[in-house]
């Protein structure tokens, strides 16, 4: 299962079943800040991040959790 939260420094209309957090910064905030905030309003055990502007293949979360299935993996991280 899977929990979609998308932080913002503004207000966005997004679709059911998207949490969406306003970091009330009063300015841009930079991905960092945002991934950080997200975090404390996530209730999971693994994070996903994606930014604004990546076009990932449909099945990229599902790939990345099947590889933690080897306890030696701690992070996974998609190049080019």
């Amino acid at each position: 299962m899977f929990e979609l939260i998308v932080v913002s420094d503004a207000e966005v209309d997004l679709p059911v079943g998207v949490k969406l957090v306003v970091s009330g910064a009063g300015r841009d905030t930079g991905p960092g800040e945002k991934r950080d905030l997200g975090m404390r309003f996530a209730d999971a055990d693994f994070f996903a991040f994606i930014d604004d502007d990546a076009f990932p293949r449909s099945d990229w979360l599902i790939q990345a959790v099947r590889l933690f299935d080897d306890e030696t993996i701690g992070a996974v991280a998609v190049l080019g």
